[in-house]
């Protein structure tokens, strides 16, 4: 049997860039842990949707709540509104330099990921829809049956 130093290094250096692809950043992996906690147990049987309400708490400090709500509008953002389950208690919180528009894109590749393959993404998927903004701004739709 012979030494293929050719193949090795090609092997390796396929396995190093699978292995960067599949590298999860700390924001990602305190997220899907803080996510998948909150998912955990089983949530009202009232709720039509999910949202995730963005907050932004000055001094580099943003938070995150997931919020079940009664109703779903594709037409208009009020469904977020009318709440009967949240996880206002303990929201998620990063502490990041940044302005809103990018903490919020942030937020959205976030649950776009988590969607794709977290741990509780078929639980979220079982509600209407799942949508993410600022309280007081646009609210995104990522994902809607």
């Amino acid at each position: 049997m012979g030494f293929d130093l050719a193949h090795t290094i090609s092997a390796l250096s396929k396995l190093a860039l699978r292995t960067s692809r599949n590298r999860r950043s700390q924001e990602e992996i305190d997220f899907f842990n803080w996510l998948d906690a909150a998912l955990c147990k089983e949530l009202p049987g009232n709720v039509e949707a999910i949202n995730f309400n963005l907050y932004e708490d000055g001094g580099d400090k943003w938070s995150a709540e997931l919020v079940g709500t009664s109703t779903f509008d594709e037409g208009s953002s009020d469904w977020a509104c009318h709440e009967v389950y949240t996880t206002r208690d303990m929201p998620f919180v990063l502490m990041k330099e940044s302005d809103w528009k990018t903490v919020e894109s942030l937020f959205v590749s976030l649950l776009k990921k988590y969607l794709d393959g977290g741990k509780y993404a078929s639980a979220l998927k079982r509600y209407r829809a799942v949508g993410v903004g600022f309280v007081d701004g646009d609210l995104h739709i990522l994902y809607k049956k």
